[in-house]
């Protein structure tokens, strides 16, 4: 548990290098979202889920090139 965000860390690392060599496509938000782990906001979730769909709007174009390779 003592290592668990260094961890975290390190997998983050990981999947950003993947992204980097072409092997993996990354679709994020560029700002922290400040959810809690078990969030019920109804209000919070419906925001969160429309930056991730806008943000999913911007990347399709890349998305449909990487797919293509």
């Amino acid at each position: 548990m003592n290592t668990r965000f260094s961890r975290y860390n390190e997998i983050l690392e990981y999947i950003y290098e993947l992204e980097r060599q072409g092997k993996v496509f990354i679709i994020q938000p560029e700002t922290p979202l400040n959810l809690g782990r078990i969030e019920k906001n109804r209000e919070k979730l419906t925001n969160v889920y429309n930056i991730g769909y806008k943000e999913a709007e911007k990347r399709y174009s890349a998305m449909m090139e990487y797919l293509a390779k």
